[in-house]
Parts: structure tokens; C-alpha cells; sequence
């Protein structure tokens, strides 16, 4: 697990590093809080593993810590922040002498009024924290600012771990869009391709079938006569299968009607010279579907 956010907060005149990590917990050294009230360390530790209630209470963390002149990491045990006022309860001041009893039952007393006054932000109205604000001790208003500013500090880092989220996500379905733009791309060239291999649609056969009619009667009137009009129809579609080099003129693709219908009326204009084009050669492609009733 690692660290999120470095805290620092000022007790009893001195300043006290902290840590919020991962889990969301905020985590103080217990070496420090021991120091301030000069009391041993080994044994608070030991205190706080005896009672099971705080089981989850101590942790240890690799922090800078003070070595001769200089810092180092250091493998640290750290209490909960919220196990505080609990280990503070434990301490007995009656274990210790005069010397030492006036410090325990100060630290005691200023971390009881400063604990009130960072967690009260969730049980009393803000109209009435204002006025109780003003009664408050010195360091319980340390405190208080201290927990607020805290409090600040970790929405904004809970908003910008939420922004981080959203952009990740954002990043993902920008990527899965590119992808479907891909995938739509190709779909509509497979469908532009399909759409050229296409064959004419009846409508479309039907308007080749006229032109051919035409031709063929040309064919006949160049001939003066002398061919049925059967043999002239073989000719006219065997040159319009020979030009699109198919079989037959039913295998022409749909986007090959306006290309054949110009190559039909150019053969009918070329034997029927000066004469006007019938009115077939001139209905394109667009035009074959229009609806004559709009």
C-alpha cells in the first residue's frame, strides 16, 4: 500500500508529520506522539497489541525519518488517526511520576479538545460551530483549521483521483469510437463494392430491352429491309455484350445502365443520322426511378 499525500499539523508547538494512505486512513508516527508525552515507546506499543478492539491500529510504514544529520527511510510504526484518542485513554497517568504526569495530562487534555474540534464538522451545523469557534482553546482552533484544510485536501484529492477515472474511461470509449469508426468505415466500402457488383434491377433490364428494340429496327432500316428483325436483335445485343465484354446483357452491373444506354444511342445515332433520338436513350439511370406520379 502505498502513500497518497504527505501532512504536516502543528500540537502543542510542535510539528508533526502524518500520512493518508491508500486505504484513506491517515497514519501518525507513534514514536513521535510517545516522545511528546515522554513515555516509551515499546511499551505504549506493546499496550496498544494487548487490546483487541485495536487490533488494526498500528501500521508500519517506510517514511523519512531523522538519522544523525540528515534523513533516511525508515520502516516506522504508525497508530490510525483515528486510534489516537483510544491509545491516549490507555495511558494511565497514575503509572507515572511528577515529572512526567503534568505533560501526559496536558497532551491528553489538548488532543481531547483538538480531536472534539476536527471530527465535530460532522456533528454540529456549521451556523454553530462559527460561535463555538470562539470559545475554543488556541490549539483546539490549530486543530480545527488543520482538520479543515485536511479535510479540503482530500476531497480535492478524491476529485482529481475521480477525474483520473474519468479521463481513463474516456480515453477507453474514445478508443472503442475510433475502432467503430473503422469497423463503420469498412462495412460502407464493402457495401460500395457490393453495390458496383450489383446486377440491373428489372426496371432497369426493361429500359436496355427498349433501346435494343431500337437499335435493332435501325439496324433493319440500314440493311434497307433485308434482315428480319430477329437477326438485326442478335446483332444489337451481341454488340452490346462484345463492348462490356459479357454474355449476356443481363449481366451488366447496376451502375453500368447510364454508361450502356450513351453506347446504345451513340450506335442508333451513328446509323440514323440526323434523325432525332428517341425519347428511351434519354432516361437515365436517376430518372428510371423517379416517381411519374410526384
Amino acid at each position: 500500500m502505498d502513500i497518497v499525500l504527505n501532512l504536516e499539523f502543528n500540537f502543542l508547538g510542535k510539528t508533526y508529520n502524518a500520512v493518508l494512505m491508500e486505504d484513506k486512513h491517515i497514519y501518525v508516527p507513534l514514536v513521535d506522539i510517545c516522545a511528546a508525552m515522554e513515555i516509551d515507546t515499546e511499551g505504549a506499543t506493546e499496550r496498544i497489541e494487548r487490546e483487541p478492539a485495536m487490533y488494526d491500529a498500528l501500521k508500519t510504514i517506510k517514511v523519512d525519518r531523522p538519522y544523525q544529520t540528515t534523513t533516511r527511510k525508515q520502516n516506522t510504526a504508525h497508530i490510525m488517526s483515528e486510534w489516537i484518542p483510544a491509545f491516549m485513554a490507555s495511558v494511565s497517568t497514575n503509572e507515572y511520576g511528577p515529572e512526567k504526569r503534568d505533560t501526559i495530562i496536558q497532551f491528553k487534555r489538548e488532543f481531547a479538545a483538538a480531536t472534539f474540534a476536527l471530527y465535530r464538522s460532522e456533528m454540529i451545523p456549521e451556523e454553530y460551530r462559527a460561535e463555538l469557534d470562539h470559545y475554543l482553546p488556541p490549539q483546539a482552533k490549530l486543530a480545527n483549521d488543520a482538520g479543515e484544510l485536511l479535510l479540503k485536501s482530500t476531497r480535492i484529492a478524491n476529485i482529481e483521483e475521480d477525474v483520473d477515472q474519468i479521463g481513463s474511461a474516456m480515453a477507453a470509449v474514445m478508443s472503442d469510437v475510433e475502432v467503430m469508426k473503422q469497423n463503420i468505415t469498412g462495412i460502407l466500402n464493402r457495401m460500395r463494392e457490393l453495390e458496383g457488383r450489383r446486377l440491373m434491377s428489372p426496371p432497369q433490364l426493361k429500359g436496355i430491352q427498349d433501346m435494343i428494340k431500337q437499335y435493332a429496327v435501325a439496324i433493319q432500316i440500314r440493311e434497307k429491309n433485308k434482315t428480319e428483325y430477329g437477326a438485326a436483335s442478335a446483332e444489337a445485343y451481341r454488340t452490346l455484350n462484345s463492348h462490356f465484354h459479357v454474355n449476356k446483357y443481363d449481366q451488366l452491373r447496376a451502375d453500368q445502365y447510364d454508361a450502356a444506354r450513351e453506347f446504345l444511342a451513340s450506335e442508333w445515332s451513328r446509323i440514323m443520322i440526323n434523325r432525332p433520338l428517341p425519347t428511351i436513350f434519354k432516361v437515365s439511370q436517376q430518372s428510371l426511378f423517379e416517381d411519374p406520379d410526384l
